[in-house]
């Protein structure tokens, strides 16, 4: 799991590269191809106290990644990430940060 994290990083330095530059649309279809490879390797390796947050967040990831993948303009990208607001979202999210932070030892950035 530690790897596919670490992963996550690599792959977001894609966009941090050049600062200020507008990444290509298949520069933004490979980078989110990789993270939703990466989610689902997470999503098969979390723990069972946190299985259906993982998979709450995957479905949600995976619904972002196909618009992204039907994208043709950086226009077509731009309601692509929808779902990945709301509630739902929101609680997965909170429970696998609860979950890190009090059985992996991990701090949030507003912690540091």
């Amino acid at each position: 799991m530690a790897t596919a994290v670490a992963q996550f990083g690599q792959i977001g330095s894609a966009f941090r590269a050049s600062p200020g530059a507008v990444p290509s649309v298949t520069t933004i279809k490979q980078t989110i191809a990789a993270e939703a490879s990466l989610l689902d390797s997470l999503d098969n390796s979390a723990p069972s106290q946190i299985k259906s947050a993982f998979d709450t967040l995957r479905s949600a990831f995976d619904q972002a990644n196909s618009q992204v993948q039907n994208a043709t303009t950086l226009q077509d990208l731009s309601g692509a990430f929808s779902s990945l607001n709301g509630p739902a979202i929101t609680s997965a999210g909170t429970a696998i940060t609860s979950y890190l932070q009090s059985s992996c030892g991990a701090l949030s950035s507003s912690s540091t």
